[in-house]
């Protein structure tokens, strides 16, 4: 006999939600997903969901680094100021510069040229970035790295990574740029004219660069909507996929877009992808969920009721109210803050469910009752393992699902609803 909690109500004081709390709510999710999306584009090789297609809530992100769905991690500190929708002032991670194996390592250094020192020395500074939080993120020490960059071309202009270091140079100025640092335009201007298309580039290297360069501009449009951003986005990352078509970050990319999107941009993005000859054999297990997802909008909420099992009643008792359904977990910080934000950006009387991913029960009761998390919570000891996760293809935390009145599953997408939240709340 397996056990399980009963819902539980986590008890939260459910204050008066204004205008204003939907509309800033609306735009952290847009920062949310800007960032992630910077993430993927920008050459990084995360998939949208684990390998194995579940959460392993074990071993996610906690404290101070916030795990973005797809396993994107944003270092806890790093933001996207602003007030627009789309700020003109996002701070890129370090983490978003990829280093490649060759250029973070340490070992045997004593036995290479001073080039390949240096070169390693390098990756050493853009790791070391990476940890610093705020400083090595800001837009200083981006200029400062590819300054670094620009000495190493110009001492050692012989060295087989020279096309590679003035990619990173490249790089480093768009995302100085993109921090709020306009005085080397021209100097970044410069830079992409010799390095944007120089196929004596690594592949990786440059594709980083290639996908930089078409999101900055994007992220630096302030008052967009977040359909007008997905779809350049989407953008973006079909110009990736075609100059790019042997590395797997467009496909993710992709699959990103299409997660987050409305449900016609999903199946379109689906559909292309699944005729594609060169799309990546590791990233069939994550379209496969999207499709799995998409094929839950239509359904009804009760019929889930047997897979929910003992928590039957909150899935047959679903009508009268739009439900939000989401998944979560104690262990990501992400998943419990987002869901707060869409609780002040749903109109009031909105139902809310949540189904915890962790197996460890008490403690996700624990952190339930501490966040205030809206709803009803269902706490199964299988977590992401059980039925009802499963049947709600929830397989990690973050997901958040729509369904009317009458309880039919509308969207699977959390910003592709939001939307219509806060136009229902302007009224």
């Amino acid at each position: 006999m397996r056990f399980a909690f009963q819902p539980l109500h986590a008890g939260r004081v459910r204050v008066r939600r204004t205008l204003v709390h939907k509309k800033y709510a609306f735009m952290k999710e847009i920062r949310h997903l800007a960032l992630a999306l910077v993430m993927v584009v920008a050459a990084r090789a995360v998939p949208p969901d684990s390998a194995s297609g579940s959460f392993d809530a074990k071993t996610a992100t906690s404290g101070g680094n916030a795990t973005i769905p797809g396993n994107a991690t944003i270092p806890g500190n790093a933001t996207i100021p602003g007030n627009s929708t789309i700020p003109g002032n996002a701070t890129v991670p370090g983490g978003s510069i990829t280093v490649p194996t060759d250029l973070a390592g340490t070992n045997g250094q004593s036995q290479l040229a001073a080039s390949d020192r240096a070169w390693e020395d390098l990756g050493l500074l853009l790791r070391q970035a990476q940890d610093d939080g705020p400083a090595g993120n800001s837009p200083d020490n981006r200029l400062t790295l590819a300054d670094k960059f620009k000495d190493f071309a110009a001492k050692y202009p012989d060295h087989p990574r020279l096309n590679d270091a003035q990619c990173y140079e490249a790089a480093l100025l768009l995302e100085a740029e993109l921090a709020g640092d306009t005085s080397n335009h021209g100097r970044l201007q410069s830079a992409l004219a010799r390095s944007l298309h120089d196929k004596n580039a690594t592949p990786e290297v440059r594709a980083h660069l290639f996908a930089l360069n078409d999101t900055v501009p994007i992220l630096l449009k302030k008052g967009r909507a977040h359909k007008e951003a997905l779809t350049d986005f989407e953008v973006a990352a079909r110009n990736l996929l075609a100059e790019f078509p042997e590395l797997p970050n467009a496909y993710e990319s992709l699959l990103n877009v299409a997660r987050d999107g409305t449900e016609e941009q999903a199946r379109r993005i689906v559909k292309d992808l699944a005729t594609s000859k060169k799309f990546p054999a590791t990233l069939q297990p994550h379209l496969e969920l999207l499709r799995s997802r998409l094929a839950l909008v239509g359904r009804t909420l009760p019929s889930f009721a047997s897979e929910a099992a003992f928590a039957a009643p909150t899935f047959t008792n679903s009508t009268g109210h739009n439900t939000v359904l989401y998944s979560w977990s104690a262990r990501n910080p992400a998943s419990v803050a987002r869901i707060r934000d869409v609780y002040y950006a749903a109109p009031n009387g909105t139902r809310f469910v949540g189904v915890c991913l962790d197996s460890a029960g008490i403690e996700s009761q624990v952190v339930a009752q501490r966040e205030g998390l809206p709803g009803d919570i269902v706490i199964d000891p299988a977590g992401a393992d059980g039925a009802l996760a499963k049947a709600l293809v929830f397989s990690e935390p973050g997901l958040i699902y729509t369904a009317n009145a009458s309880g039919t599953i509308e969207s699977i997408s959390l910003h592709a609803s939001i939307d219509s939240y806060v136009a229902a709340a302007s009224k």
